[in-house]
């Protein structure tokens, strides 16, 4: 990874409920932009072969590690500057917490326990919330 550039994490399982096939669908045209892509995760064999060829087209923006790790998963939550959880539907969220707490920003869809991680914060007389949140959950 190059310094000075954006990096953006995920640890996540590899299915339609985390919203894989939407990253997928944006994949190019996130990395097209400038910006640094780190992937831990397993799941659905189409994710695998899928994200394993874009890091073999593009290793100097994307890397990607199939299975799981835990040491590895939170020294790339802590590591990132973004944490994406594009998520159709989200049960826990506690990846989101992790970034919260390594603070690092995440951006999700605000499905969920992601609406109840959501922080507000003052500062300097200006508001500032703890993630960004996106949607809809629609490949394009």
């Amino acid at each position: 990874m190059a310094e000075g550039i954006p990096v953006v994490g995920m640890v996540t399982r590899l299915v339609h409920q985390k919203g894989m096939d939407v990253v997928a669908s944006v994949i190019h045209r996130l990395l097209d932009l400038g910006i640094q892509m780190v992937l831990l995760g397993s799941g659905e064999s189409w994710a695998h072969d899928f994200f394993s060829a874009v890091a073999s087209e593009r290793p100097d923006r994307f890397a990607c590690r199939l299975g799981y790790d835990p040491v590895l998963a939170h020294r790339i939550i802590a590591g990132s500057d973004l944490f994406l959880m594009p998520s159709r539907f989200e049960p826990c969220g506690l990846t989101q917490m992790f970034a919260l707490r390594y603070g690092t920003l995440p951006v999700v869809r605000a499905v969920g326990s992601t609406t109840r991680w959501k922080i507000s914060m003052r500062q300097r007389g200006r508001e500032r919330v703890s993630n960004f949140t996106i949607s809809p959950a629609t490949p394009s």
